[in-house]
């Protein structure tokens, strides 16, 4: 019988940047958080957007079909 251990994921912490101005070409600018391992390296980026205000949580009613 073998005994193989398993690979496992190496963990980070993590770094986060609060109300990050972008600007954007037209002269607007919005405001991001920033989340991002706290190590050097290149790692895959997950965008979230949405019209409304970044910092509020919605939860769908129960009723929500």
């Amino acid at each position: 019988m073998r005994n193989e251990t398993a690979a496992t994921a190496p963990t980070y912490g993590i770094v986060i940047e609060k109300d990050v101005d972008v600007p954007m070409r037209d002269g607007a600018r919005l405001r991001a958080d920033v989340f991002r391992p706290d190590a050097a390296g290149r790692f895959p980026a997950i965008l979230n957007l949405g019209p409304y205000q970044k910092d509020k949580l919605w939860i769908p009613p129960d009723n929500l079909e």
